[in-house]
């Protein structure tokens, strides 16, 4: 399945989601995850943004699409996906 960018699978994974993922090996990923709060109590993900109505990642935009979570590069697509 081809990713269309729709963000359906990152409005619903909580804000702090992305905090998941050890950031030790990009100092300012890591600075931003261990500042503020860290409790999974509102939806989207923070690092989720809308540009020209296509879902972008903060952290694949900033740093490449390696240092996303893991389940983030693996999701293959659902239901919730707009084709």
């Amino acid at each position: 399945m081809k990713c269309n960018r729709c963000g359906n699978c990152c409005i619903d994974v909580g804000r702090t989601f992305w905090k998941n993922r050890s950031y030790t090996d990009v100092p300012e990923l890591q600075k931003i995850a261990s500042n503020g709060d860290h409790e999974d109590n509102g939806l989207p993900c923070e690092m989720l943004d809308f540009k020209d109505g296509k879902a972008v990642c903060f952290i694949q935009a900033k740093y490449g699409r390696e240092y996303k979570p893991d389940v983030c590069k693996e999701h293959l697509g659902d239901e919730r996906c707009v084709l």
